[in-house]
């Protein structure tokens, strides 16, 4: 009887973590299937880059679980106006920046005398977009760590955020080739 009740409450706590584990991992797999789904209707469809920055910003945490919180549109300059799409925090809480284009953004273009892919206009305007964006928090560390502290509790480290742009249809590639680009190029 002894050795019974030593052992039943340590087992009972432990099958019940399992099962709450059990629980929330099904959730999440049913959770994830369904934003999957709704992505592929949406892609289908010719939203304005408004709606996609607006779904993105509903769905970021759940897409990429990496990030714990997500702030929209804070300007980065001082005496300018500079509104990234969002910043987003890190598990770690660090700072990175995401910059949305529509999905049917062309990615790449085809150089023939060369055979070579390259970026798209609209993604380079994009890429140096970002790129000052980065410029800007890492010359405004202060203020924006204190901002994000003061307005949303998050304690940060603004060190060389990453950029990230969300562009494009890599399921529109045709070729090897533009793929492997696609990938030299990211």
């Amino acid at each position: 009887r002894e050795a019974m009740n030593k052992f039943l409450p340590g087992f009972i706590a432990s099958e019940s973590l399992n099962m709450v584990n059990l629980l929330k991992a099904t959730t999440q797999i049913k959770t994830l299937k369904e934003l999957a789904a709704d992505l592929e209707r949406a892609l289908g469809s010719t939203y304005a880059e408004g709606w996609w920055q607006t779904y993105i910003k509903k769905n970021i945490l759940i897409i990429q679980q990496g990030y714990i919180s997500a702030i929209e549109k804070m300007n980065i300059a001082i005496g300018d106006t500079k509104y990234p799409d969002f910043m987003l925090v890190t598990h770690d809480n660090y700072l990175d920046i995401l910059e949305i284009k529509k999905p049917n953004t062309q990615l790449l273009n085809y150089e023939a005398s060369r055979k070579n892919y390259f970026w798209n206009p609209e993604v380079a305007k994009a890429i140096i977009q970002v790129e000052n964006y980065i410029e800007y928090v890492q010359h405004h560390a202060d203020a924006v760590r204190n901002h994000i502290r003061d307005n949303y509790g998050i304690e940060l480290k603004v060190l060389r955020p990453r950029g990230i742009i969300l562009a494009g249809d890599t399921r529109n590639f045709s070729t090897a080739k533009e793929r492997d680009d696609f990938r030299l190029l990211c």
